[in-house]
């Protein structure tokens, strides 16, 4: 075989390599799309961090999570959906096994939070920040 015909070839199995990575990395993208969980993600941060913006000490709010908890369970995730990080004035939401979506509230009180798996409720308590 002369030096040309390896040439094309080699440039073949490249572009082949190149193409199956791409339309894998499409299915990805379009699978975990479909789900929704990733907006959903954004919304239910989102939310929860503005009603902690908004919070005053004393305060207690429900908040209904039908849709994460059975997104959640289409997606066979165990873990914990809601993470709120006081320190960090942190909230973040995973609806699958992944790094989940970040969002920041600006309000300094201390947020003590609950899930309430059976009514598919998140529980949030405020309270004054105590900094030790």
């Amino acid at each position: 075989m002369n030096k040309r015909g390896q040439d094309l070839i080699n440039e073949n199995v490249v572009f082949t390599i190149i193409v199956v990575v791409f339309i894998v990395a499409l299915f990805i993208f379009i699978s975990r799309s479909g789900s929704q969980a990733t907006l959903y993600e954004q919304t239910y941060a989102k939310e929860i961090a503005l009603i902690i913006d908004r919070a005053e000490v004393g305060m207690e709010i429900e908040l209904e999570m039908f849709d994460a908890f059975k997104l959640a369970r289409k997606n066979n995730f165990e873990g914990r959906i809601v993470n709120i990080d006081n320190g960090a004035n942190q909230v973040n939401i995973r609806l699958y096994d992944a790094k989940g979506y970040d969002f920041y509230y600006f309000n300094d009180i201390d947020v003590v939070w609950d899930l309430d798996v059976d009514n598919r409720l998140l529980i949030l308590k405020f309270a004054e920040n105590v900094d030790v």
